[in-house]
């Protein structure tokens, strides 16, 4: 697992944090995010703290292929 975390501009100029969290494990079927019919409640979770703060949550996977979150926070 490859965790990062960057303090950066948007394209307004305004401060922001990107997390990255990745891995190269089994993946994660995405019709089954898509279709939200996954158990448990962890990405979906994940996803209302982040929007909670104005932030953006992105989910990129393939199975067997790993997975990656990209969380970006306004820091103002």
């Amino acid at each position: 697992v490859l965790v990062s975390l960057v303090e950066s501009e948007d394209k307004s100029g305004s401060p922001i944090l990107e997390i990255k969290i990745e891995d190269d494990g089994i993946g994660i079927d995405m019709k089954k995010v898509k279709l939200k019919s996954m158990t448990g409640n962890g990405i979906k979770n994940m996803r209302s703290r982040v929007e909670i703060h104005n932030g953006d949550f992105k989910l990129i996977s393939k199975l067997g292929a790993g997975t990656r979150i990209v969380i970006t926070l306004p820091l103002s």
